[in-house]
């Protein structure tokens, strides 16, 4: 803005106060304070209070991870191996047991997204029956769900398409040790 505005905004001031009373001055000060305050300074303040409650927040979970850690590395120490060898694919051994169940009809789409993971979808499946069949994958073969989209059905039915992964053992390169993934 050029300085001609600043003179004729001061000089408008000047002039105000000689045609008009102080206390309308300090009322259109005080509105233009609180709208400042409502628009500006309330936002703010409700931005910083918001983000110092998510850090709060993100340092009990930080102090709960690190409480539990030791628990989580016993419990993988002490989960049950799976001592099965898979031959041939992930998805071979996936057909092959969706077959078995009867349940060939159910299946949509089923591809090997990679060497450990296989993607299935089911058009409509009984939900305890594929609970148990994802359970009977993991206790024999070390297969678990990595993603899972269930949408629900019928009664007892779901539509479901599930990300189904390998448990993979991996030697370290820096320390020759094994490690689970």
């Amino acid at each position: 803005m050029n300085v001609e505005f600043y003179q004729s905004l001061i000089e408008r001031i000047k002039n105000w106060n000689r045609n008009r009373p102080a206390w309308i001055m300090w009322a259109i000060v005080a509105s233009l304070l609180l709208i400042y305050y409502l628009l500006v300074v309330m936002p703010l303040d409700n931005a910083v209070s918001d983000l110092q409650s998510q850090i709060k927040e993100n340092e009990e979970q930080i102090i709960w991870i690190k409480k539990m850690t030791p628990q989580i590395l016993r419990l993988r120490q002490t989960a049950p191996r799976h001592e099965k060898v898979i031959s041939g694919s992930l998805f071979s051994l996936i057909n092959q047991s969706v077959n078995n169940e009867g349940w060939a009809s159910l299946v949509s789409d089923a591809h090997q997204v990679d060497d450990n993971n296989v993607e299935i979808s089911f058009n409509s499946i009984n939900y305890n029956d594929l609970m148990k069949w994802l359970q009977s994958l993991y206790d024999q073969y070390g297969i678990y769900v990595a993603e899972a989209n269930l949408q629900k059905g019928e009664p007892g039915m779901v539509q479901a398409t599930l990300t189904l992964q390998r448990h993979v053992e991996r030697k370290s390169i820096s320390r020759g040790t094994k490690k689970s993934l």
